[in-house]
């Protein structure tokens, strides 16, 4: 294993840029954050014509602390967690859940006073690529496991870093690493690390959360104070500039990532205490939404036809893909503790972190 401490997380969307050119994965694989491409979206999951009354857990072992997801790749699960003043870094084998190997680093961390929900961390998840493990701890260590040199292509100084996890898109001819600062939507140039493009999206609590979602050569980002909106990336004197399309302040997700299908963008707005909703990614229009007091937190995902919400308070709710409304079709209690941490789809296998433990489930 090496360790570098690394100034910035744009040093980690190197490592980033060239895991997502792979993206392709077998049925036991998932790689990254949010799956194969980034983007919430599995395409190898054969939901079942019948959703079963309960799910079959497999496994469930101790795990520690964090917001960190598990991945997956050669029958094996990866997990980035906590345990007391140490980040600890566990292989387990996909079939048993037993331990493969195991190893940890002092990481010392202080909360912020305000922050008294908030755990420690790790809160960044795992990247595999090319047979190694890369991780980002909360104390920003960058550690690659097993042969990486650890040497930095590039790194970007510009705004302070959010919570938003990077996304690579080709846009308008450039490969770009597109993420959300502390204040600001910026592009950077995949290979150099040049900043291409840059918009204002300030929040008052610096708290930009949300993946960004690309649609072709279009960008859709939101925040909980700058509701849900839509930019143009387009080639200009030489350059590039992001103009915006659209703006729909009353969609106001906070912590949790949309996906797309085609024209139609689900999620989970913060709105009257949270509201699932669905969007016409074309205009930013809302196609219908819940009455709310749905919650503050729910990993998204569209899989099989169907769309998955796991949400904070362990419930995976399936319900169907649809510009009709919210449609539930099953929901399952997959844990004893909150599940703050995305989910990974693994064929007809979910894996599923809470605050203590990593079980596996099955859908047959």
């Amino acid at each position: 294993m090496r360790r570098v401490n690394s100034r910035l997380p744009m040093i980690f969307a190197a490592v980033l840029a060239a895991a997502c050119a792979q993206s392709a994965g077998a049925q036991t694989d998932w790689a990254q954050w949010r799956g194969a491409g980034r983007d919430g979206v599995v395409k190898t999951f054969p939901a079942p014509a019948a959703w079963p009354k309960e799910l079959a857990r497999k496994w469930k072992v101790a795990a520690g602390g964090g917001y960190s997801s598990p991945v997956a790749a050669n029958n094996r699960v990866f997990l980035h967690a906590r345990e007391g003043e140490q980040e600890v870094v566990t292989a387990f084998d996909l079939a048993t859940g037993k331990t493969v190997w195991t190893k940890s680093y002092p990481a010392p961390f202080a909360k912020n006073q305000y922050a008294v929900k908030m755990g420690r961390g790790p809160n960044s998840t795992p990247v595999l690529h090319n047979g190694r493990l890369y991780t980002l701890g909360v104390t920003a260590i960058l550690s690659a496991f097993d042969l990486a040199t650890g040497a930095e292509k590039w790194e970007w100084f510009g705004d302070g870093p959010g919570y938003a996890s990077p996304v690579v898109a080709d846009l308008t001819g450039a490969r770009q690493v597109v993420t959300l600062t502390d204040k600001s939507v910026v592009g950077v140039a995949a290979d150099t690390g040049k900043l291409l493009w840059k918009v204002p999206f300030a929040d008052e609590w610096n708290e930009n959360i949300v993946t960004p979602v690309v649609r072709g050569r279009n960008l859709i980002v939101s925040g909980i104070r700058q509701g849900t909106r839509a930019f143009e990336i387009a080639r200009a004197g030489g350059g590039f500039e992001a103009k915006q399309l659209w703006h729909n302040p009353q969609v106001q997700m906070y912590m949790s990532s949309p996906v797309l299908d085609g024209d139609l963008l689900y999620g989970l707005s913060n709105t009257r205490k949270g509201q699932y909703v669905c969007l016409d990614a074309k205009t930013g229009r809302i196609v219908w939404a819940t009455e709310g007091r749905d919650g503050n937190q729910a990993a998204v995902l569209s899989a099989g036809g169907v769309l998955l919400f796991l949400t904070a308070d362990a419930d995976l709710i399936v319900a169907a893909r649809s510009s009709k409304g919210f449609e539930p079709l099953a929901r399952y209690k997959v844990a004893d503790s909150a599940t703050w941490a995305h989910p990974a789809i693994l064929g007809k296998q979910i894996l599923v972190k809470d605050e203590a433990s990593l079980s596996l489930w099955s859908v047959e």
